[in-house]
């Protein structure tokens, strides 16, 4: 697989590097990005300056993503001023029902697809078809960034905690900066993972069960090494 290929036809562990995790950081200001909402119209972050917000990125087929919807579209609900956005990004783990998007239509009709099917009542905003904005925020599959209303990312993490993302709302402090980038998996992947991988169809569970125990190895190293670190 050629890995310099964004909308990748097969997931392989190699395509997230969570040990190099790029984008802004916990202290750093946000990058001005844009899609388009789920009826078409061009939208800016900027459209949310002033205000706290939550953006987390996902897609139909990432089962970290899709699991964690109640819980985060619950927060959504709880801290009704605060906007929580969705960054539909590529088919995580792509198959041969679900392939890897080749045009704005495919995306978008997976999109609204994501909105029928599952329990997401946040904000969508659907990313172009290089990834421009998600290769902007470090192109993992379930980043979730806060970002205070100066603009200022607060806390980042490889996917969304959210317990983390409610005491940080809870305290809506400006000049606090959250220094953990990874947190403990909020939850057991794997029933979430057997009814997302056989909708994608075939060789989409295959692939994320062969790059597991990458995944694993590296989430153990930066666990290691953000522990040194505190």
């Amino acid at each position: 697989m050629n890995q310099d290929v964004y909308n990748y036809n097969r997931f392989d562990a190699k395509s997230y590097d969570f040990l190099n995790f790029n984008g802004p950081r916990p202290g750093e200001k946000f990058p001005e990005i844009k899609g388009e909402s789920i009826d078409g119209k061009e939208m800016n972050l900027s459209d949310f300056k002033g205000k706290w917000f939550v953006l987390e990125t996902g897609s139909f087929t990432c089962p970290m993503y899709i699991g964690i919807i109640p819980k985060m579209t619950a927060l959504s609900k709880i801290f009704n001023d605060v906007e929580f956005l969705v960054l539909y990004v590529r088919e995580v783990h792509p198959g041969t029902i679900i392939t890897a998007h080749t045009n704005m239509d495919e995306k978008r009709i997976l999109a609204k697809r994501l909105l029928a099917e599952e329990a997401e009542n946040r904000t969508l905003i659907i990313d172009d078809i290089n990834g421009t904005a998600h290769k902007s925020l470090g192109s993992l599959p379930n980043i979730v960034y806060i970002v205070n209303p100066k603009g200022i990312v607060v806390h980042r993490s490889c996917w969304a905690d959210p317990k983390a993302v409610e005491a940080i709302l809870k305290l809506r402090d400006p000049n606090y900066i959250d220094p953990l980038e990874l947190r403990e998996p909020p939850q057991k992947p794997i029933k979430t993972i057997l009814r997302v991988c056989p909708r994608a169809g075939k060789h989409s569970f295959w692939d994320l069960m062969k790059g597991m125990p990458r995944l694993i190895n590296n989430y153990k190293r930066i666990r290691k090494l953000q522990k040194q670190s505190t």
